[in-house]
């Protein structure tokens, strides 16, 4: 994040859920199943998901870590914050 952003979301608790809302994607999809182009977050705008030769990335963000089971869905960790856009 650039400087001083963070403490502006912390106190912006609606911004701060959208944003996290624009990491996650509805369903259950595993990595083997993730196919180029865009799907959509939970906050409705588009997210494009790319993959070559096994490598998976989501906008700048590349997928380091994939397919951790959760009690509600799957986790692929990211190294990157994926900001919607307009919130650059």
């Amino acid at each position: 994040l650039p400087k001083g952003r963070w403490a502006a979301l912390a106190k912006d608790k609606a911004r701060l859920a959208d944003i996290l809302a624009h990491h996650v994607v509805p369903g259950k999809i595993i990595i083997a199943e993730a196919k180029p182009g865009d799907v959509s977050a939970l906050d409705g705008q588009p997210l494009h998901v790319e993959s070559d030769n096994g490598m998976v990335s989501v906008g700048d963000a590349k997928v380091t870590q994939s397919d951790i089971e959760a009690d509600n869905g799957v986790i692929h960790e990211i190294d990157a914050l994926v900001l919607p856009a307009g919130d650059k």
